[in-house]
């Protein structure tokens, strides 16, 4: 997932590329991102410069001014927008080893839970699915016997 942001070095201002680190988004994950931190404030921790020009950083934001500092990397596998994504070349940060513990037990919530890619289908759409399956094989084994 990657955004840009203004630099300002100097006098100079660049725009760079972020990518969230430890998760690969999903549908819906640019939607949340737009709407919830276009031009808010956002903190960043820089873990390392890859090689195509963009920084793989922890991103942080505040939904209001005394709520504390939310991550923003969680918080979209806590949704279902992303799912835990391991690069090994971040491996021996030990800021991207906690974050990515911290992910692995997000997402196994979210998954619980049913949340974003992992929503499952109502018991009454299970249940009639079930029914369907039933029919079918009853159907089946009745052809067979006569």
């Amino acid at each position: 997932m990657f955004s840009k942001i203004l630099c300002i070095a100097g006098e100079k201002i660049t725009p760079i590329n972020i990518a969230l680190a430890g998760i690969s988004p999903k549908d819906g994950c640019l939607k949340y991102l737009r709407a919830n931190l276009l031009h808010k404030n956002i903190t960043i921790l820089p873990l390392k410069a890859t090689k195509d020009n963009c920084l793989e950083a922890i991103v942080y934001s505040k939904k209001s001014v005394i709520s504390p500092s939310i991550c923003i990397n969680k918080e979209l596998v806590a949704m279902g927008l992303a799912t835990v994504y391991h690069n090994k070349e971040l491996a021996a940060i030990t800021a991207y080893r906690t974050l990515s513990r911290q992910l692995l037990a997000v997402e196994i919530k979210a998954d619980k839970r049913g949340l974003g890619i992992w929503k499952r289908s109502s018991w009454k759409e299970r249940f009639d699915e079930f029914w369907e399956i039933l029919k079918k094989r009853t159907r089946r084994i009745y052809s067979k016997i006569k």
